[in-house]
Parts: C-alpha cells; structure tokens; sequence
C-alpha cells in the first residue's frame, strides 16, 4: 500500500522545473518558494527548503497530509455522568489529539447526553480550553423506547447499551463524507497521515482475530458474534474493537440500519436494536456490526487488513466472502485502546512524541533515545499491537522485518510533516489540556514530556 507513494526514495534525476525554480529562488532573493506537485489529482505546496538534500533519504518528500482536500469528523461518542469516561476525555483522547490529529482534517465532534445538565456544563469547559482544534458539541436524546435502557442491567450498564445504540446514529452529526470514530479513552501515539487513513480511494480497516490471548475477548467476544450475525446475516470475520480511529464512509453507517431492520423483520431500527441485544447469549459491538456488514456488502469501499490466521479464520467465512493473503497484510496502528487495558500503552504517548521528534531530527537533549521505553525493536512495537508479536504480522524472522519497514516509511513521513510544519509538535495545547484536567481533579497518567 506504501510503494505507490514512495517513488522519492529512489533518487531519480531531479525535475528541470525544480530546478529552474531553486535558480530562481536564489537569483531574485526569493524568501520562501513554493514548489507545486501534482499527486492523485491534487496540488501540494512545499517550501523550497524541503527540497535541499544530503543523502537519498533526505530526498523523501511526501504529500502533506494536513491539506487533504477530503474533511473528516473525528467524533467521540462520551458522557461526564461517568467520572471515569470524562476523565479518560481529556487523559486519553484529548491530549494525544492535541499532538498527533491535525485541525485540518475537519472538526472534533463530541456528542453529549442532551438530558444531562452536567454534560452542558462539561462541553462548554471543552469549547473554552481554546485550543487550535475545531470543536462541534451535538447533544443526543434519550431512545424513545426505554427498553433500550434495560437490557440485561446486573450483566452491563444501560450507559453501555444507551452509547451502542448512539453508535449506529453517528451519520447524523456530520456532514462530512468521512467519520473517524473513536472512544473517550483513545490515545493517539503518532502523527496522523493520510496513509494511515486511505489507500487510494479506500478507507483503511483493521481486525485482530488473535483472541486467545485476551480473557476480556474469551468471554465477550462470542457474544458479540453471535449478535452481529443475527444483525447482518453474514458470520463476524474478525475482531474490529481492537484499533482506533475506526474510519467510515458516513452513509455506511445509514446503510447498516436500513440493513439491520430488514434482516432482522423489525418495522424500526429501535425495534432491530432491541432484537440482536436480547437473543440468549448475545449483546452487540456496533464498531462490529458496523464493519461487518462492510465486509460483506461495501467491501470495495474499504482496504480490508486482518492480523490472525488465514486458514483458521476462514473457516466460518461464507464462499466468495473467504480471506485472501492481501487482506493479511499489516498496516500501521495510529492509536492505543488505552487505560483498562495494558499498562505498557501509556508509554506509547511518551514514546509517539520522542520518535517523532527524532525523526525529524530536532536534536532535542530530551529525546535521547534512552528516554524511550522500549528494547531493540521500539519502533515497531510502539505502532503495532503487542498481540501481533505472537500473531501473523509481526512474528519472529520476515514477518517482524516486514512491520519494521513499514514503520521505518511512516517515520519518514512524519520527518517530512514536521520539517515542513504541517506538524509543529507544540506543546501548548497538551499543557492546557493536562492543567484543565488537574483542576477538574482528574488523575491523568504522566506523559513524561
């Protein structure tokens, strides 16, 4: 997916007009030029300096992935009723957007309980912080059937199943093309590229089938199954809960819906809900509902990568719905599911921010490299799920050298969008964030920067 993208590295014969333009630039004592370059269609401005070279590598130059003429809402569905969810906002989500999630992609949707006047009062403290995001606050009504509320109440809380059900009604606070869906408690662990969000005209999705692992999955994980394929018709192919952002087209998200009510003969989608969350032995993810049905009916909409085994993980799958080898492939995670999880992904901010200035060679005395805590193969465990280590994608010999490349590309990407200030790795915003924070009482892990 990378090697469309990397034709810079190679080093060819330098364009005429370039170089006409540095003689230019230098003649008539031009402060700042702009070179154009023409990629997918769309015009990129770099400044010349971008262009001055030492070595090949210095010659990498990518497109700069903050002016992407396609908007994006990155929308978190959370509430303050729950101090640990409100905590995780500013913790998690939050402070890493402030770094790694650049403003231009489009606006930080946050939608809130509308009955709840404490989630009134804790959005306007958000729109207050000042920081150079854009944010859009949606405020989102009770169900109108209250048994949506109720079910199974001794097993999960009816804020769990009240925030499933939102989910399947993102579409509706957006008008962007594009949603990039993440939970209160995401962290963000390095800059955002348009490469980790597309393949040409596709949105990037992962899964992770390696469930064995992970007790949480033994136990929920089956459950989920068994409701996605009440919902959709079609066996769940993977996990999808385990990486965020979650990147949707907007009207795939209608799609499920009108989908939904259909298979499962309801006359609403409330009544639809209500169904696949009270079979026996089931309740829904709807980041699985959601995908699934993706995977099935929208599959060329989406660039389809799947960390686990091809032949096992085949097995339920239907003829002419099978796994193939590049659905295998792996692909950069932009982002933790932090907190609950694993205490290592804490370290994966501090590391994210370290690596990025590395790679842009800002010779910081702070981002000596034993500040990173991790062994000889940090780069590619800080943007690859610990699970895949003991997995496909990332396992011992070809495969693990596979992943280093990648994350090798990728920080060449990110040297190039901060040498030319498309990220400028500023502080500030994270520092409002953290004492915000501190004065809302929230304990918030230490970054270490």
């Amino acid at each position: 997916m990378y090697s469309k993208r990397m034709t810079a590295r190679m080093c060819k014969p330098a364009n005429p007009k370039i170089i006409f333009a540095i003689i230019a630039a230098v003649v008539f004592g031009a402060n700042v030029l702009a070179i154009w370059r023409i990629t997918d269609n769309r015009k990129i401005a770099f400044p010349i300096a971008s262009f001055v070279a030492t070595n090949c590598n210095d010659f990498f130059v990518e497109e700069r992935a903050a002016v992407a003429t396609r908007k994006i809402s990155l929308i978190i569905r959370t509430t303050s009723r729950s101090k640990q969810i409100a905590a995780e906002l500013y913790c998690y989500a939050l402070r890493s957007m402030s770094l790694f999630w650049h403003p231009s992609y489009g606006p930080v949707t946050l939608i809130f309980d509308e009955e709840s006047l404490e989630d009134h009062k804790y959005a306007e403290g958000i729109e207050k912080l000042g920081l150079k995001h854009t944010f859009d606050i949606k405020y989102q009504p009770l169900p109108s059937n209250p048994n949506i509320l109720n079910i199974r109440p001794t097993y999960l809380s009816p804020g769990y199943f009240r925030q499933c059900f939102d989910s399947f009604l993102l579409d509706k606070y957006t008008q962007n093309d594009v949603i990039a869906w993440i939970d209160s408690d995401t962290m963000f662990i390095t800059p955002i590229t348009d490469e980790l969000i597309w393949n040409g005209n596709r949105l990037i999705v992962e899964g992770h089938a390696e469930i064995g692992h992970n007790p949480f999955q033994k136990v929920v994980y089956p459950d989920w199954c068994k409701a996605t394929e009440i919902a959709i018709g079609f066996p769940q192919p993977t996990n999808f809960m385990t990486y965020f952002p979650v990147y949707l087209w907007r009207d795939t998200i209608s799609n499920v819906r009108h989908h939904v009510i259909k298979q499962t003969n309801s006359s609403n989608f409330e009544e639809a809900f209500l169904k696949i969350n009270t079979a026996v032995g089931t309740f829904a993810s709807s980041v699985n509902v959601i995908l699934t049905y993706a995977y099935y009916y929208e599959h060329d909409r989406y660039d389809w990568h799947f960390d686990g085994d091809i032949i096992r993980d085949n097995q339920p799958l239907p003829k002419g719905h099978k796994l193939t080898l590049e659905d295998m492939q792996p692909v950069i995670n932009s982002a933790k599911h932090s907190g609950k999880y694993d205490a290592g992904y804490k370290k994966a901010f501090h590391n994210g921010y370290y690596l990025s200035k590395h790679a842009a060679e800002l010779n910081e005395s702070n981002c000596d490299l034993f500040k990173l805590e991790m062994d000889n193969w940090w780069p590619v465990y800080w943007v690859f799920e610990y699970l895949s280590f003991v997995g496909s994608w990332c396992k011992p010999g070809a495969a693990r050298l596979k992943c280093k490349n990648y994350t090798d590309q990728h920080l060449k990407r990110v040297r190039n969008l901060v040498r030319t200030g498309v990220y400028d790795l500023d502080l500030t915003d994270k520092t409002k964030i953290e004492e915000t924070a501190k004065k809302l009482k929230f304990k918030c892990p230490k970054a270490g920067f």
